[in-house]
This record gives structure tokens, C-alpha cells and sequence, in this order.
């Protein structure tokens, strides 16, 4: 029964303690309370709460795979003094490239190279690029607006993948995808469209050289909950070993990570977690 001298923000934050101990297993992982802080009162904004965080402060990284089990241990990392609550999607590791958002493409694989156009608004009309952002292994994320050399209202018009030996040429990737919401792209950025797609290189191919499709075998979205400057571990199902993480808040991708390059777990997995 609640108290008379409860207050909005007490409620608040013992509704984020509940939170904190009640968000448990999910289908294809679990989630438990080891990092390397708690969610106190103290620590408690007053004027923030779950999901108001700052991106760059948020991380992600791949702990440890457990091969004999197909299990791979993630850790979230918030480095804000207010508590984060995130969520996170699993999808098996496949080669492909897929679109995060106008700026910001997701590449998962082997590949040498990876090369992507930006396209953007000019006086004349419109103007595009090409930025070789170099190797993947496994798992990366590319944002054309991190690139100085890069107007920063561009938007991905296409995307190539190569291999070792491969030509680097635009829309020759062993894997090329093309922007597929490119108009809806320019008209949030540009105010129009100024390009009806002919400017972009290359069709869709995946690996095999058809048309690419999306993957199944996504998990997701589940609940995290990640306490002010903490750390908070999950597990997830890794078939033959890899899976690919992304951590997002309200839907938008803050950070991704993928168990290709993690280390093998020694003892039981949720020890590893304090690594």
C-alpha cells in the first residue's frame, strides 16, 4: 500500500529497482545482475529515467562463446550517471549487409573492403562519393556522418562488400545492397528527390549472387536494464557459435557486436562475466 509521504520520484525509482530484478530469461538468452554497480536511490537522476540515455555513452561488447553449448555472453555498458533501460535483438551471423537507419549500414562477415556511396545535395544537383572504410571481421557498422570528408546531410545511396582477390570498384562487392527506402532517404535530408536512383551503382547480391532477402532467426526486442556507470550481462543463443547483438533504445541502434571474435568462456558463463 503506498505510503502518504511517497513521493513521484521514490515510486519512480523503486519501479526501476523492480525493473532491474524482475527483467529475467528471454527466448533465445537470459539475463542476469553481474556488473560492476548497482541501482541505488542515490544514483538516481531526479529529472531522468529508464530510456533518456546518451548514446555515447552507452557500449556493447562480446564477453566469451561457450561453443559446446552454442551460448555467447554479452555485456552492456553504461558509462552515464543515470540508469539505462535498453533493448536487444539477436540474429544469427549471416553475410549480408543491412540498412540501420539513412546514414548507417550494418556489414556482417569476412571482407577486405567495404565501400560505400554517399549521396548528397549540391547546387548543381546531386553529388555522391565513394568511402572505403576498410576490413570487417564479423561483425561492424558504418555511419557515413562519421566522416568529416562527408557532407554531413548525406545519405547511403549504395553498399559493396569485397573479398581478398576481389577488384575494388563500385558495384563490383562480392555482396552489394542498395539503399531500399532511397527516396524516402532524400526527401527527410533534402527536403526532395533529386535522384530517382539512377546515380547508385550495382544491384542487390548476397554471397551466391542472387537477389538478397532478409535473414530469419532474429530474437527480440528484450528488456535490459543497466545501472548508472555499470555494466549488465546476458547470454544468447549462438548457433554454430556466432550470433550478432544489437543494443538499441526506443528502437534506434546504439551499439552492435557479434561473438565471431570472442574469446573462449572458462568455467562456468556467468563468471565471466567480472573479465
Amino acid at each position: 500500500m503506498p505510503n502518504d509521504n511517497d513521493t513521484d520520484e521514490s515510486r519512480t525509482r523503486r519501479d526501476w529497482l523492480r525493473t532491474l530484478s524482475a527483467t529475467g530469461a528471454v527466448a533465445g538468452g537470459g539475463i542476469f545482475g553481474l556488473g560492476t554497480s548497482s541501482a541505488s536511490a542515490a544514483a538516481w537522476p531526479g529529472d531522468r529515467g529508464p530510456g533518456g540515455v546518451e548514446p555515447e555513452l552507452i557500449g556493447l561488447e562480446a564477453v566469451c562463446l561457450d561453443a559446446d553449448r552454442d551460448t555467447a555472453l554479452f555485456r552492456a555498458i553504461n558509462d552515464g550517471d543515470g540508469p539505462a533501460l535498453l533493448e536487444w535483438t539477436a540474429s544469427p551471423v549471416e553475410d549480408g549487409i543491412a540498412y540501420l537507419d539513412c546514414q548507417r549500414v550494418r556489414v556482417v562477415g569476412d571482407f577486405a573492403e567495404v565501400m560505400v556511396q554517399a549521396v548528397f545535395d549540391t547546387e548543381s544537383g546531386v553529388g555522391d562519393m565513394y568511402w572505403d572504410f576498410g576490413a570487417v571481421d564479423g561483425s561492424a557498422v558504418f555511419d557515413v556522418a562519421d566522416v568529416d570528408d562527408i557532407p554531413e546531410d548525406a545519405i547511403v545511396g549504395s553498399v559493396d562488400a569485397f573479398r581478398d582477390g576481389t577488384p575494388v570498384v563500385p558495384g563490383g562487392g562480392d555482396i552489394s545492397k542498395t539503399n531500399p527506402t532511397y527516396e524516402a532517404c532524400q526527401e527527410e535530408f533534402f527536403g526532395e528527390i533529386i535522384d530517382d536512383g539512377a546515380a547508385r551503382s550495382g544491384s542487390d547480391t548476397s554471397a551466391s549472387g542472387g537477389l538478397e532477402s532478409e535473414g530469419d532467426g532474429a530474437t527480440g526486442p528484450n528488456t535490459l536494464a543497466v545501472p548508472p556507470n555499470g555494466t549488465r550481462c546476458f547470454t544468447v543463443a549462438a548457433t554454430d557459435g556466432l550470433a550478432t547483438v544489437d543494443l538499441c533504445d526506443d528502437g534506434e541502434v546504439l551499439a552492435t557486436a557479434s561473438s565471431g571474435a570472442a574469446e573462449p568462456c572458462s568455467g562456468p558463463i556467468r563468471w565471466n562475466c567480472y573479465r
